[in-house]
């Protein structure tokens, strides 16, 4: 620190030469004259001089009283959810915080990577170790008692946060101070002026000092005759040079059983709690030990080393929580067996007060006594549940609901990750950095990226020669890509993604014809590469690069429909985690050595979501070794499970959008060995029995008034014959794209039903049904499927099918009874029935309302968020060949606050008034609004609905004959509905173990299925 003046109060401003002086008197000679001399009211002219008063107002101190009973672990629940104390989880996943590749400490440690950093460090260049280290300290809870005790310990904690990073020197820290007051009210304004002394005797005892910072001297409201004011507060962020970056220590326990705990007793004995976290969180308010005090510090260092403790502490004749909660400064270090000796005496030899507290264990238990008495004996995921839980509440507020409690469940389970690689890594060799002739790279970027810097690194330690390449270079045509054997586009946010990413990017390229063909000739050529990176890689995925030519038009000329692209999250957030990978095999070169390695990469990204329009192009991805790197957990398995995999990708759905046509379709696995006369009925069977569905043989036409009619045709339906190169036990459990392929879609077919065989390996079938729900309902498919199985066994048709439709005509006059453009038929608010199921509701009713809410619960959505379950009912009860959806509604917070008989009687009430009085009056209505398409739902093919789907739809085929089919296969060993992969879809189908148990279907977001398993068998 320079001393440039001093300040004399002569009210005069000097300048001397001091060199001049120091050499005058040297050589005997007088002083020179000062090089400036100015009175100071010429200096300042009439500045106008002001003055402020202030009154001190001396706050009112009681001693903290704990009630007599309270628990140290009544004390934790409280502290660890503090938000001053617990995790800060919810405030680090949302933002980058591996930017710019110079990141060399950030918020998160341990093999968990949980928020528990105490000091900031990065990197000055992407070659050498040395860099820069920050760390802030404030404590404005303990300023309400004494500002000048609160501006002394910000200092404190800043600096105790910062003696983690390896600096140069104490003298060479900087700080900058932000001050936020009410200052103009009575005793804000002297309560700063004494805080600000303190900080600077302080700052001078250090030797550090304060070189900028800001004020907000206005933190109050005023409303009506209400003054609502912030607590005073300081905040010190200090910084310096740091001449290794690959020193730094970090809070989380390394050594298991060889580790031992040795505390630093700063505060020279004191144990205040005054204004400390255990007095807030009682409302007494007035891996340095900061928020929370001795108990909390060690507990956090636990929590991030995912281990345990064995503490013994004494109290020195102080109470149990000022022993454990005491925020006076201090810090805790953890040192190997070995070296305990060493490090005590290098402690006494600088005359440092320190005491050995405990010991690390392996083992994931707390146990701490104090004096000899045992105070607590907890695991440590227990503590560190309590630890975290403020966080995920408020995370709740801006993620999905159902990632946050995936998070937190799995967070109970973690380990640290098992990364292993298949090649050891090495600087390249110096002969290839020193040739003059490199291959040369075109480092691309766009207004907004920010990873070209690191790129260019990279690529110069690799041996090439990266340039930077603008746009605005490619446009204007100041360079061209010929010279080039690479491209790389970079990450960041071009144009601020205002469009969604890379959007605005690759406009820039595809609808300026030239650079679009400067491009497209890149990509042509066979001694070229790319690689994209975050954002970059968004990009190559709208220009139709990745993941090939053989998507359709290169660079996705004329938008191509199934060209592959990146979407949100499913999370709806953008996402900052180190997370682990595994490497597979891969034509791409970067990878090439690399396969079967698994190691922690940073994923940052806000539209990480790869999505495939074509489920043929995912395939053909996932089967030719095209997304080589891939989220596994912990133990090195590929996963889609939420944090793991931050994205969502792929799970039962990834489309923002989802269409179907309106079918009704079913599969049966049969396990056997086929034989040639088995194939010929199974071929022919659909024959015979079509000779009595003919419906499904025919085609739409219209008649003369544009009413949709079945043309009796004979055309036939649609038979496929599919075989699979792998047994049935070995394609099982089916995945989705598994189950499009045995049952094609509608799509673009004439025809009204589909019939599909797929053969296995092993002999085994599986024959799906698909027919267009205008034709006949669920109950009507299988009626022709249990004809199907009759004809292959060579026994008569029965029973045979009705065909006459003049049954259910309108009446004449219509008799319209209710409101069949309302989506809602039961809305009262029921009485709370205790809980119990005491009405006789149906097994159905039963089991659709308690899906009904552990799927609201799973999904996470906002309390006013209308659900609605639509369930198909039967009304064959003599009139209706379809009925129409009916939908009973709630909002998501009613329907999961009421106990399960309310929602049951809900369904029953809606199930009940759907009789046949109510077909009649909708055949009528149907009638009477035939050419409303707005009121026909059904004769619109499609359907669009939003990519988060609150409502269920319910499919009972509990009446249906299927387990009882046979083919001449003997019976199915598993039935299942051969459904389109939208999320929400329940199909209740009677099992066929005969014991008149129920299988359950349910379509979810892969990310929802460890909580659904986890409580649906919890009948609340």
């Amino acid at each position: 620190m320079a001393v440039l003046g001093t300040i004399s109060g002569e009210g005069r401003v000097t300048l001397v030469d001091s060199f001049a002086t120091d050499r005058c008197r040297s050589l005997g000679l007088p002083p020179p004259p000062p090089a400036v001399d100015l009175e100071l009211e010429k200096v300042l002219g009439d500045m106008p001089q002001k003055s402020f008063e202030f009154t001190r107002v001396d706050p009112i101190r009681e001693p903290l009283d704990i009630a007599p009973g309270t628990t140290l672990m009544d004390s934790l629940k409280r502290v660890l959810r503090l938000p001053s104390v617990c995790s800060k989880r919810f405030l680090t996943t949302k933002v980058d915080r591996c930017v710019t590749g110079l990141v060399a400490q950030q918020q998160t440690v341990g093999p968990l990577q949980l928020t528990l950093a105490d000091v900031a460090v990065i990197a000055q260049s992407y070659t050498g170790h040395t860099g820069g280290a920050c760390a802030i300290g404030e404590q404005p809870i303990k300023g309400l008692l004494d500002p000048t005790a609160m501006a002394r310990l910000a200092v404190g904690e800043a600096l105790t946060n910062l003696v983690w990073a390896k600096i140069t020197s104490l003298s060479d820290v900087k700080a900058s101070g932000n001050w936020m007051y009410a200052a103009k009210l009575d005793g804000e304004g002297a309560a700063m002026f004494d805080a600000a002394n303190a900080l600077a005797e302080a700052m001078i005892e250090l030797g550090i000092a304060i070189d900028g910072g800001k004020d907000s001297l206005s933190m109050a409201a005023h409303a009506s005759d209400e003054v609502v004011k912030a607590p005073g507060n300081l905040v010190i962020s200090v910084y310096t040079t740091c001449p290794d970056i690959t020193l730094t220590v970090t809070p989380d326990l390394k050594l298991a059983d060889d580790g031992v705990l040795i505390h630093i007793d700063l505060g020279k004995g004191k144990r205040r709690l005054g204004g400390s976290a255990l007095a807030q969180v009682f409302d007494q308010v007035g891996h340095d030990i900061s928020d929370g005090g001795l108990i909390v510090c060690v507990l956090e260092m636990a929590f991030a080393g995912n281990c345990g403790l064995h503490l013994d502490l004494n109290s020195h004749g102080t109470s149990l929580f000022q022993t454990l909660f005491a925020e006076e400064l201090g810090l805790v270090l953890e040192v190997s067996k070995k070296n305990l000796d060493t490090v005590r005496g290098r402690l006494r030899e600088a005359h440092i007060t320190a005491e050995v507290i405990g010991q690390v264990t392996g083992s994931p238990m707390i146990n701490l006594s104090v004096d000899g008495v045992t105070q607590l004996e907890q695991e440590t995921s227990h503590l560190r549940d309590m630890w975290e839980e403020t966080s995920f509440q408020l995370e709740g507020f801006q993620r999905l609901a159902s990632c946050v409690e995936l998070e937190k469940t799995g967070l109970k389970s973690r380990h640290e990750p098992s990364w292993n690689l298949s090649f050891t890594p090495a600087f390249t060799d110096k002969k290839w950095l020193a040739v003059k002739s490199k291959p040369k790279v075109a480092v691309i970027r766009e207004e907004g990226s920010n990873g070209d810097r690191e790129m260019s690194a990279a690529f110069y330690a690799s041996g090439f020669e990266p340039w930077d390449i603008t746009m605005s270079d490619l446009l204007s045509g100041a360079i061209s890509l010929d010279e080039f054997r690479g491209i790389v586009f970079v990450g960041g946010f071009s144009y601020a993604d205002v469009l969604d990413s890379a959007k605005g990017w690759s406009a820039s390229i595809r609808f300026n014809q030239p650079l679009l063909t400067q491009f497209q000739e890149f990509y042509n050529r066979p001694d070229t590469f790319s690689l994209g990176i975050c954002n970059g890689c968004q990009l190559m995925a709208l220009l139709g690069w990745v993941p090939g030519a053989q998507v359709g038009g290169v660079l996705g000329e004329g938008g191509d429909p199934s060209q592959p692209r990146f979407i949100h999250n499913e999370s709806g957030r953008f996402e900052c985690r180190f997370t682990n990978v595994t490497i597979g095999d891969s034509p791409a070169i970067m990878f090439k050595g690399m396969e079967g390695s698994t190691l922690g990469v940073w994923a940052a990204h806000g539209e990480g979501r790869a999505y495939f329009p074509d489920v043929g192009i995912q395939d053909h991805v996932l089967n030719s070794n095209l997304a080589p790197v891939r989220y596994c957990d912990d133990s090195g398995r590929v996963t889609e499970v939420y944090p793991f995999n931050p994205n969502g990708f792929h799970g039962i759905r990834s489309t923002g959008t989802w269409r179907r046509k309106a079918l009704a379709r079913g599969c049966e696995c049969f396990k056997m060995h086929e034989s040639g006369a088995l194939k010929t009925v199974l071929e022919r069977g659909p024959q015979k029995a079509l000779s009595e569905y003919r419906e499904w043989t025919g085609r739409f036409g219209e008649d003369d008034n544009g009413r949709t009619i079945i043309l009796l045709s004979d055309e036939g339906l649609r038979f496929i014959e599919a075989s699979a190169d792998c047994t049935l036990d070995q394609a099982m459990p089916f995945t989705v794209p598994t189950f499009q392929k045995l049952s094609l879609s509608f799509e673009g077919l004439k025809e009204l039903a589909l019939v599909q065989v797929t053969r296995f390996t092993c002999g085994s079938l599986v024959l799906s049904f698909s027919s267009n729900h205008i034709v006949g309902d669920g109950l009507l498919m299988s009626k022709f499927m249990t004809a199907w199985a009759q004809a292959c066994r060579g026994i008569e048709i029965h029973p045979r099918p009705l065909h006459d439709r003049n049954i259910f005509v309108p009446r004449n006059p219509y008799n319209i009874k209710f409101d069949h453009t309302s989506f809602e038929i039961a809305k009262r608010k029921l009485n709370d029935n205790g809980g119990g199921l005491t009405a006789a509701y149906s097994t159905f009713e039963c089991l659709v309302a308690h899906l009904w809410r552990v799927i609201t619960r799973v999904r996470g959505l906002p309390d006013s968020q209308k659900t609605y379950v639509k369930i198909s009912v039967n009304g064959r009860s003599g009139l209706s060949p379809r009925v129409p959806d009916e939908y009973i509604g709630n909002l998501g917070k009613n329907l999961l606050d009421e106990c399960l008989s309310q929602t049951t009687e809900l369904i029953h009430e809606a199930v009940t008034k759907v009789n046949d009085d109510y077909f009649k009056s909708f055949i009528d209505f149907a009638n009477e609004n035939l050419h409303d398409d707005s009121l026909m739902p059904l004769k619109t093919d499609h359907m669009t609905v939003p990519s988060v789907w609150p409502n269920v739809e319910v499919q009972s085929w509990l009446g249906f004959p299927f387990n009882d089919l046979d083919f001449g296969t003997g019976k199915p060993f598993t039935v299942m509905p051969s459904f389109d992969p939208w999320e929400g879809q329940i199909y209740l189908v009677g099992s066929v173990t005969g014991d008149r148990s129920i299988d359950v279907h349910v379509t979810l977001f892969q990310q929802q299925l460890a909580l659904f398993e986890q409580i649906c068998y919890n009948i609340d």
